[in-house]
């Protein structure tokens, strides 16, 4: 659990003296950029050998390299510089487009729910901590609506699956990619898609429902089809069956009559 781990002091580090690129982040291993000796993951990141740890590098590590175990000590070493340097210039997701200091934090949150519930040993827990997080600093942070809605989902929480659904289309809008995302990751699921007006997945219902019924109706056609084909052919077997056995009728009659 988060609020287990150990109270460190969130400033940035020392300017440090090499900026490694995030190109050998992404290839060195997880025990190289580690520090020898450390309290927790969150002082864990060696950035006095390979620099200061930035937001968009992250972002490659978990969604294009899919390196959760590694993002963790990265993430926490991001965090501190979201109040030491934004609003500016060096804010680490001015990026991608988030330019205050709490905006900031929650992004790196988000990502630290992200990868504690995509590790190869989840941790729902602590990802519904991070996400919660997140939420607190910025309530309308679709990302963390969108991932937080998932893990409902991953955890069979059809209740607070809905429940969040429902304010990520409120805030964000039903059109959002992180809310078709998220209806993408219902409907995938055992769960299925809630029927909620302001995400307007009612009409998607209905026309689930509505396809469904077209396709017992072309297969009920289909099989009237069929069976209006099978009697014809039955019946024209009969009638063929009928004339062959009427022909050698007649030929027996005609024999019969010239014995006579």
């Amino acid at each position: 659990s988060i609020s287990d781990r150990p109270t460190i002091s969130l400033l940035p580090t020392s300017q440090p003296t090499f900026q490694a690129s995030c190109s050998y982040l992404v290839n060195a291993s997880y025990s190289e950029l580690m520090l020898e000796n450390y309290t927790s993951l969150e002082d864990a990141y060696d950035s006095l050998t390979y620099g200061h740890a930035n937001y968009t590098c992250a972002e490659s590590m978990i969604i294009d390299n899919q390196q959760y175990e590694k993002a963790i000590p990265y993430l926490w070493c991001v965090l501190p510089h979201c109040h030491a340097n934004c609003p500016g210039t060096s804010c680490p997701t001015k990026l991608v487009g988030i330019d205050d200091a709490d905006e900031c934090e929650s992004a790196v949150y988000n990502y630290l729910g992200y990868v504690h519930r995509k590790k190869d040993t989840p941790d729902y827990e602590a990802a519904e901590e991070y996400y919660t997080e997140a939420l607190q600093l910025w309530s309308s942070n679709c990302g963390a609506l969108e991932y937080l809605t998932e893990l409902y989902v991953d955890r069979s929480n059809e209740t607070y699956a809905t429940k969040t659904l429902t304010q990520l289309c409120t805030d964000c809008g039903h059109s959002d990619a992180t809310t078709k995302a998220a209806i993408s990751y219902l409907k995938a699921s055992d769960m299925g898609v809630p029927s909620i007006d302001v995400c307007n997945t009612n009409n998607a219902t209905k026309d689930d429902d509505a396809g469904t019924s077209e396709k017992m109706d072309e297969t009920t056609s289909e099989s009237g089809f069929l069976g209006a084909r099978v009697g014809s052919i039955v019946y024209g077997v009969i009638a063929a069956c009928c004339f062959v056995a009427l022909v050698f009728l007649m030929r027996w009659l005609r024999k019969s009559v010239k014995g006579v």
